[in-house]
């Protein structure tokens, strides 16, 4: 079983436990945002120099120390009544070129 397929086991085990863990975010540190390895963000919302970690963002990190693919997730394109996009569930991820094309070799 590789991590794609062992993440979307959980999701359809329990989706609306999974939706609240890749969901939120937690505030993080500038020594952690700058880690090689744990993906953070930096929400537009929030003043300069305020990082947030999730879920995600440390499954990728013990993925990436390791070598393995990154994993993304999926997200309907429509929105809900409260302007929110449904988890759908996870893929692999594929960078892209920073032109919208995908970085596939």
């Amino acid at each position: 079983m590789n991590t794609v397929d062992a993440l979307q086991d959980a999701f359809k085990a329990d989706p609306n436990a999974i939706q609240a863990l890749i969901t939120n975010r937690v505030p993080c540190n500038l020594k952690l945002a700058y880690d090689p390895y744990v993906v953070v963000d930096q929400p537009p919302v929030l003043q300069s120099g305020h990082w947030q970690v999730g879920a995600l963002g440390l499954v990728n990190a013990v993925l990436a120390a390791n070598g393995l693919p990154l994993v993304s997730v999926k997200f309907s394109d429509e929105c809900d009544a409260e302007g929110r996009h449904k988890l759908l569930g996870f893929c692999e991820y594929i960078p892209s070129n920073g032109d919208g094309s995908k970085n596939v070799d």
